[in-house]
């Protein structure tokens, strides 16, 4: 299934040099210095692989390399500005990310996750990020590379509906990319 998606990536990509003539602008973040969860290794690398590749095909691209909650936003505010009069969105996240009670979060590098709470003022939700880029423009496309998994034994708490993480999973660091990044970047070029 990750093989056809990455494909299926790839070929998206890959038609929109062709066919989109009009303005196109992406928005690439790459968190790796987490500062409460522990570093990643592959956000960094993957983010600016996908920074040269939009720019190859002629992308307004915006970058966001370990940003924290304030220049999270900003980056995203910048993003709503640029895709005005686009024919293209791309949206490109690599980094921690979270799905409570059906939605999904981006974690900002200086996120502490302590209380519930956090959920709300710490994270970016993502189905703001998409709902910019739905209001302003006609194909957008999102690429969500986040590292999700708990380590087993993982103190966690519930109320109100929230769970969240006190130790974070530092198992997504595999090497310079990501074990389907290399694949991905190999099939785009």
């Amino acid at each position: 299934m990750v093989r056809f998606v990455t494909i299926l990536a790839c070929l998206i990509l890959s038609s929109l040099q062709a066919d989109a003539q009009g303005k196109r602008a992406a928005l690439v973040i790459g968190n790796s210095a987490y500062i409460h969860a522990g570093p990643l290794t592959n956000p960094r690398n993957d983010a600016a692989d996908m920074i040269a590749a939009l720019k190859e095909r002629d992308f307004e691209v915006l970058e966001g390399l370990d940003l924290d909650k304030v220049a999270f936003d900003r980056k995203v505010r910048d993003f709503a500005r640029a895709l005005t009069n686009a024919e293209v969105g791309v949206f490109f996240y690599a980094g921690h990310g979270l799905q409570v009670a059906g939605k999904n979060y981006l974690v900002p590098t200086d996120a502490e996750l302590g209380t519930p709470e956090a959920l709300d003022f710490e994270m970016i939700q993502l189905d703001i990020v998409q709902r910019i880029m739905e209001r302003q423009v006609p194909t957008n496309i999102l690429f969500l590379d986040a590292c999700r998994n708990n380590p087993p034994g993982a103190q966690s708490c519930t109320r109100h509906g929230y769970a969240f993480c006190r130790n974070w999973d530092r198992s997504c660091a595999y090497g310079e990319r990501g074990r389907h990044s290399d694949q991905f970047f190999h099939t785009a070029r």
